[in-house]
């Protein structure tokens, strides 16, 4: 039997006792036992710890480079490397994280969140979701000193956008961090998108049926009612092909939906009173990728880009 397998047999070397292994650091309890101890490829002693329940992962304690020395194992030089991670139950639950943002977090998980941040010790969130908005976030600190904020965000079509900023670890500055964040993942969503969607507008005092309206009653002046949306590939309309996502099944107008087969829906405008001309001005714009809004009397087509 070697040094090395001497050294190591926890029948001989108490496997609780960090002073059997002539270890030059001791192993505060907080941190948990020793459950395993070997050499690894570069000759160093690694320890396998099981941690108390306060800790929420496995640490692994790396102990000098180490040696043999008159059939001894001399351990030199030894330090304390741990993944001690602030236990965050709270957030590792998952599901929604915060009410209409990112930083609106639910009491619970903010102080989890505050109390992480006042621990000095690394910690992640992991992904926690908006409930109002289709995004999500994570913040984490791999050291307790500075943080790091990532955000994720979809949409109905399934168009995905990722951002990413660092900060200092306080409340204040995580809130800035993720607005620039979520900020950067909508650009990169932007740029991600195969698709241009429009609103058609009714100029009217007529209440519109799609609004819960009543053909008897009127608003005192005009309103902008959104009657239709128009929603284009940004590449050639394959007819036989529909946007991404689960929310829609055709490509064009999406009132124009009264046919057998998908690829004849969505070719016209068929809502009441809007002549064919305006129509086709109107779609027009939006074939363009025209940024903005076009009136032509009663109807305007709007470029979702503008609402949001």
């Amino acid at each position: 039997m070697s040094a090395h397998d001497d050294y190591l047999d926890p029948d001989r070397a108490g496997l609780n006792d960090p002073q059997a292994y002539r270890l030059p650091v001791e192993i505060p309890e907080s941190l948990g036992h020793i459950e395993g101890v070997y050499w690894d490829e570069d000759g160093w002693v690694v320890l396998n710890l099981n941690p108390t329940p306060t800790n929420s992962e496995y640490l692994t304690q790396k102990i000098g480079a180490a040696e043999e020395e008159e059939g001894a194992i001399k351990v030199a030089q030894g330090y304390l490397h741990s993944e001690d991670k602030f236990p965050m139950p709270n957030f590792e639950r998952g599901g929604d994280g915060a009410h209409c943002g990112l930083t609106d977090w639910y009491p619970d998980k903010e102080t989890e969140l505050e109390a992480a941040l006042a621990s000095g010790r690394p910690f992640s969130t992991g992904w926690y979701s908006s409930k109002k908005e289709i995004a999500s976030a994570r913040i984490s600190s791999e050291d307790g000193k500075s943080v790091v904020v990532e955000v994720s965000v979809s949409d109905d079509f399934d168009t995905d956008g990722y951002g990413l900023a660092s900060c200092e670890p306080t409340i204040g500055a995580i809130h800035d961090a993720l607005y620039e964040a979520w900020s950067e993942a909508g650009k990169t969503q932007k740029a991600n998108r195969q698709y241009v969607g429009y609103s058609l507008i009714l100029w009217s005092t007529k209440i519109h049926f799609r609004n819960n309206g009543d053909s008897r009653k009127r608003y005192a002046k005009k309103q902008a009612q959104c009657v239709d949306y128009l929603i284009l590939p940004v590449f050639v309309w394959d007819e036989a092909d529909a946007p991404p996502g689960d929310n829609y099944y055709f490509w064009g107008w999406q009132n124009d939906h009264d046919h057998e087969n998908d690829e004849d829906c969505g070719h016209n405008c068929v809502e009441e009173g809007i002549p064919k001309r305006t129509a086709a001005q109107l779609r027009e714009f939006a074939e363009n990728h025209e940024v903005g809004s076009l009136r032509i009397g009663d109807w305007e087509i709007k470029s979702w880009d503008e609402e949001n």
